[in-house]
């Protein structure tokens, strides 16, 4: 049998054992580059860290990085808090704002997992609150996601332009982003007519940050569950640049969530202006941030229940 064949066998069974057992793929992938590297393709050590793509794999980390830092200090909250006060009680335009949000975090480099684990348990808190059919909004979060994934920024998008370059075949970044963009918003408008959007667009409803159930109590959101409250109380939180965790929509801004902002901004515009490598801007921007508020990063919760999607 071919080393060709092999790999591509080694590839479905990777595929099939992560569905399966729930087995991180990314660890899969490794073991199975080396074995069949070094059984079926006669190739050594060297030669199997020659082809590794080390620039996108910087592009994940520091982009998954970065984004884990913005969820945890809130900065994302925020951002989500803000876009609610716009929508006013249209609760029609709620499902359109999360695919906005989502749209928005990957289109600015985070990816897709990270940034539906980051915005799909906000959706659904309030898609139970306002009674909006729970796969309406799963489907707009994803669609949302999957709309700004092929940004030049972002990481799908810069696997792809490289691929093309290197390929030589004519390609425009604009274009590949905008085909997904365009694509990705005309499914959801038709899942929205038919998940009964139409009905939502006539209701009028105050609209607050949706509450758990039995009455308000003080929660971190870390991907699709509840985590308790920050330990020593709001003193710890202020320390690191955390927001008070008491159910209530995000006020004014910490210094270390204006910094996150700032920080994503800067990390879009060298990107853009000046073409320098994403992974490597996300990464400084990154530590810049781990070094302001380093009690951040030894809290269990940014250890262990960040997004991440290694």
């Amino acid at each position: 049998m071919s080393a060709e064949v092999v790999s591509i066998l080694a590839l479905a069974a990777i595929f099939a054992i992560a569905i399966g057992v729930s087995v991180n793929m990314g660890l899969l992938a490794f073991a199975g580059a080396f074995l069949i590297g070094t059984l079926a393709a006669d190739m050594t050590a060297d030669d199997i860290f020659g082809v590794f793509p080390g620039d996108i794999f910087v592009v994940l980390v520091g982009i998954t990085y970065l984004f884990a830092i913005a969820q945890l200090n809130g900065t994302v909250d925020w951002l989500v808090n803000l876009a609610m006060k716009a929508v006013g009680g249209r609760v029609g335009a709620i499902p359109w704002i999360m695919f906005a949000i989502a749209g928005v975090l990957t289109a600015i480099g985070a990816v897709s997992p990270a940034a539906v684990a980051i915005v799909a348990p906000i959706a659904l808190g309030f898609a139970v609150q306002f009674g909006i059919n729970p796969l309406l909004m799963g489907v707009m979060v994803v669609h949302g996601a999957q709309a700004g994934c092929f940004s030049p920024i972002s990481v799908y998008g810069t696997i792809v332009n490289d691929a093309v370059a290197e390929a030589n075949l004519p390609s425009s970044e604009l274009t590949v982003f905008l085909a997904s963009l365009v694509f990705n918003t005309l499914v959801a408008a038709v899942v929205f007519v038919a998940f009964g959007g139409l009905r939502l667009l006539r209701e009028q409803r105050d609209v607050e940050e949706p509450q758990p159930a039995g009455g308000p109590r003080r929660f971190e959101r870390q991907g699709a569950r509840e985590m308790p409250p920050v330990a020593g109380g709001s003193a710890e939180a202020d320390a690191v640049g955390l927001p008070p965790r008491t159910g209530a929509p995000v006020g004014r801004l910490t210094p270390h969530q204006l910094l996150t902002l700032v920080g994503i901004v800067v990390m879009v515009a060298v990107t853009l202006i000046f073409d320098v490598d994403v992974g490597l801007v996300a990464i400084s921007v990154a530590v810049v941030l781990t070094l302001t508020a380093p009690k951040l990063e030894k809290r269990p919760s940014a250890r262990s229940n960040g997004p991440s999607c290694f």
